[in-house]
């Protein structure tokens, strides 16, 4: 959600075992989350908040998992509630042509352009658990007017 100085990206736990991505993941320092366990996937966001609080940002999939198809998915929560709990911004990285580029589920990249669209920074200063679906539906409206104006 944040690129502003040097980031570290967060993914499934599961791809932590995947032999086409795990050296990708050692090389860039993978947060791993297990996303079956609430309590334990809270307890793997304490390094990413320290990060945060360090400088570092994070980079999350908002989607989760890439859709097979050009249509924004339905947005997961846990990178909000990372921004929330680190009192940091959410920076929307809108990508355009990725999955013309690397289509889901391959490790083979294809020739083509990747737009990439950093949107404004969104405070989270006043977000609650409680109004957390609205401001991911605020964020989700960012992408949606981005990818409706390429």
């Amino acid at each position: 959600m944040s690129c502003v100085g040097t980031s570290r990206p967060v993914a499934k736990k599961e791809l932590s075992r995947d032999p086409r991505f795990a050296p990708l993941g050692a090389l860039f320092d993978v947060a791993y989350v297990d996303r079956s366990n609430n309590a334990a996937a809270r307890e793997a966001m304490k390094p990413a908040i320290d990060k945060l609080h360090s400088g570092v940002s994070v980079a999350v999939a908002p989607e989760g998992t890439r859709m097979p198809t050009e249509r924004l998915g339905r947005f997961k929560k846990g990178g909000f509630h990372l921004a929330m709990a680190a009192g940091v911004p959410v920076v929307p990285l809108i990508l355009q042509g990725a999955g013309d580029v690397m289509w889901k589920s391959s490790f083979t990249a294809h020739s083509g352009t990747v737009t990439v669209t950093v949107g404004e920074p969104i405070p989270t200063t006043d977000w609650t658990a409680e109004t957390l679906d609205e401001h991911i539906a605020e964020v989700r409206a960012v992408y949606e007017r981005t990818l409706d104006h390429a």
